[in-house]
């Protein structure tokens, strides 16, 4: 990769490194009278960061190298993206990547996913590493649809099976989701099988998003439970769990209606629904895992409405970008610049400032 290894300062470590709180993260999307409002975390054993990255339409954009495969991912960007690269515990992993279309890219772990993919083929199509696979895709198309369509036609394909980054293998999902709330989400399956589920968040339940078990699995578990049902409340598991985050959103976002609220009435709701179903204190136990992780950081926005929140939770803190005031920072500094949101934040900053790609922008 050219562009985002400039930024990151990356110590190789063995893929056991981030496998104690291998069952973090959460994502919610919610329709509203004002567009798709979402929400995701970054939950983690180890204090995350979050630093913002851009990438303008027609810069160089080169994943980084698909060890094994054919044929590497290298186009020029179609959209300015600003993407969230992950340098304290994940060593330049990106979480997600916003397109200046309103679509957004997420990469979530996926825990059972690394048991498959040794058995993953090269499909021959450009080869994009999990690493950067945000702010790729969401550089690369303006939709869900369109990456649902890229990927069928060989556009693409997502090396599973490849190191991810400068991090080792890992099992993880990646999705996308545009302002029409249209979803376009992959999952590795046994046997090495990619699983692409496309659809609505307004008739599917790919508006929730978390980690193990796969995706099949949550679904029968909410089932079983009857998950979104008014009275599951009363039935819900309370620990931190990947599934029992799963089901508690699935929950909320089947019994809350965002109908007649303002537009910060339902980023606020929506806000409030990811804290009271995912959000994770620190210091509590996951049974599953018998290890302990903590939310750090969400984003929060309404996608194609340009502004997007990020919220420290070791302080409470906010600060807010927009996609035109980054792209704006891009062109007048001649290239790519970046962000230390959660630095900015804790600094009491209301307002990201980007400037040069160096340590502790």
């Amino acid at each position: 990769m050219t562009s985002f290894k400039k930024v990151v300062t990356a110590a190789l470590i063995a893929s056991t490194a981030l496998v104690p709180a291998a069952q973090a993260c959460s994502r919610l999307a919610m329709d509203s009278d004002h567009g798709v409002v979402y929400v995701r975390s970054v939950d983690w054993g180890k204090k995350t960061g979050l630093d913002l990255v851009t990438f303008a339409a027609g810069d160089d954009l080169t994943s980084y190298e698909a060890e094994g495969f054919a044929n590497q991912a290298d186009a020029p960007a179609k959209n300015f993206t600003v993407a969230w690269v992950e340098n304290d515990a994940f060593h330049g992993v990106q979480a997600q990547a916003h397109n200046d279309k309103g679509m957004v890219v997420d990469t979530l772990y996926m825990n059972p996913s690394v048991d498959f993919i040794a058995d993953y083929e090269d499909t021959g199509a450009p080869a994009v590493n999990l690493a950067d696979a945000p702010g790729f895709i969401a550089s690369q198309y303006d939709n869900a649809q369109a990456v649902a369509e890229g990927y069928e036609n060989g556009e693409f394909q997502i090396a599973w099976s490849a190191d991810t980054g400068d991090a080792g293998k890992h099992g993880l999902h990646v999705s996308a989701v545009d302002s029409n709330g249209d979803v376009t989400w992959f999952q590795l399956n046994e046997g090495g099988e990619v699983v692409m589920y496309t659809g609505n968040i307004s008739d599917t339940d790919l508006g929730v998003k978390a980690n193990a078990p796969l995706l099949q699995d949550h679904r029968a578990a909410i089932e079983e439970m009857d998950a979104t049902a008014v009275d599951a409340g009363d039935r819900l598991p309370s620990d931190i769990s990947s599934s029992s985050r799963h089901l508690r959103l699935t929950w909320l976002a089947n019994n809350v209606t965002l109908d007649g609220m303002s537009e910060m009435e339902a980023l606020g709701t929506v806000q409030n629904m990811y804290d009271s179903g995912a959000s994770v204190p620190q210091q509590i136990i996951d049974s599953t895992i018998n290890d302990t992780y903590t939310t750090w950081n969400t984003t929060r926005t309404i996608l194609g409405s340009d502004v997007i929140t990020v919220r420290d939770y070791a302080t409470a803190q906010e600060v807010s970008f927009s996609i035109s005031d980054a792209k704006l920072a891009h062109e007048q500094n001649g290239g790519q610049v970046c962000a230390d949101a959660n630095a900015q934040a804790r600094a009491g900053e209301t307002v990201v400032t980007f400037g040069s790609c160096s340590a502790g922008s």
